[in-house]
């Protein structure tokens, strides 16, 4: 046999999904929970938003039903509201305190209306302060949906709402990014242009191109190039873009940095050049790249390193490449050591091959100071 509150449960689910706010009313005040859901999950909420009038959905707010419940498999009762595009429950629910500003494990209220191609959603959840920003679960947001789907209308209300360009999903991908690896070129202009794009900044300093480089983004760098990014900006640290593409190997981003006439001798805070942290990495086809556009050999850091030092004292990768440019061999640093001990001390024997045919020894002889 039901028990009371059974009962109350079940009249309340029917008298919502029927608006009728007399008898919901009464059985709230009868104490009938304004939180249940029927068996199949769904809140009381989200029956109430699929009504014309948000008098049944107002009165469940007022009993405390939580606005950012979410039903089973359809998420949030705003999520309900924008697929039934009903503007007035989605007023009602945002000035509600319906949060937005939490990650969401299904789409958000933003995605929705730009998948919807729904542009006058979009300014309604905008007006009542939705969270431009929100990200789901995997870090996805509306700009980079709207990017990626190519509605240029939604990006320009997103941006003009001041959604971060900068924000990355779980993949390391921006909404630019997202925008030119789908060919949505439309979409990537107008991100392009808007006025804080080039210019925003992370903590550290580093810009949307510098982000691109280290994630090794060829055509998204190439995009941002065009747009008039700055191929010799720096972050804190004094890296340049070059700088970063040395560091991971990209070969046909630093090929287009130096195509958009990166400073290829620029110094980091450390003195490192970009020729000196592909030879720290072991990157030869990198190094080859900026020996080609004239990186110098000869070139220094706070130690007194070349990058022939660096690349004999990590893993040698580099060290073929710089000994074919004719990188100098019997120069020492400010701890008096040269190309050949630095190998040594590290038991790099390739370079040690290397550097003892360079300097005219055959490869089984070993100079004294070693």
């Amino acid at each position: 046999m039901s028990q009371p509150s059974d009962q109350l449960a079940s009249s309340l689910q029917k008298a919502v999904r029927d608006g009728q706010l007399e008898i919901v009313q009464g059985l709230l005040d009868a104490r009938a929970n304004p939180r249940a859901r029927d068996e199949d999950g769904i809140t009381l909420l989200s029956h109430a938003c699929q009504l014309p009038s948000t008098e049944v959905l107002s009165a469940l707010i007022k009993a405390k039903a939580n606005v950012n419940d979410c039903s089973r498999g359809r998420g949030s009762a705003l999520a309900e509201a924008v697929r039934a595009d009903n503007h007035s429950v989605v007023k009602t629910l945002l000035q509600a305190k319906t949060l937005t500003s939490q990650k969401s494990s299904t789409p958000t209220a933003l995605e929705i209306a730009v998948d919807m191609d729904n542009i006058a959603m979009v300014r309604t959840l905008l007006l009542y302060n939705a969270n431009v920003n929100q990200q789901t679960t995997t870090g996805k947001t509306a700009l980079m949906y709207a990017a990626r789907k190519g509605s240029t209308d939604a990006v320009k209300l997103l941006l003009d709402a001041r959604a971060s360009p900068w924000l990355e999903d779980d993949d390391g991908c921006t909404a630019f990014q997202a925008a030119v690896e789908a060919a949505q070129h439309e979409a990537a202009a107008v991100m392009s242009r808007d006025k804080f794009f080039l210019e925003v900044r992370d903590r550290n300093g580093c810009s949307m191109l510098m982000n691109a480089v280290c994630n090794n983004r060829v055509a998204v760098v190439r995009a941002l190039l065009a747009a008039r990014a700055r191929p010799d900006e720096t972050d804190r640290f004094g890296v340049t873009p070059l700088m970063c593409a040395a560091g991971v190997g990209g070969d046909e981003v630093a090929r287009a940095l130096v195509e958009a006439k990166a400073a290829v001798n620029a110094r980091c805070n450390r003195g490192n050049t970009a020729l000196m942290t592909a030879a720290l990495q072991g990157y030869n086809r990198t190094a080859a790249v900026l020996l080609d556009a004239r990186a110098s050999l000869e070139k220094r850091n706070k130690e007194g390193k070349t990058a022939l030092m660096l690349a004999a004292a990590t893993s040698g990768g580099a060290v073929e490449a710089l000994l074919g440019a004719r990188a100098q061999v019997d120069v020492v640093d400010m701890d008096g050591r040269t190309p050949l001990m630095w190998a040594a001390l590290c038991g790099n024997a390739g370079a040690i091959r290397a550097i003892l045919r360079a300097i005219g020894h055959s490869s089984t002889g070993v100079p004294s100071q070693l």
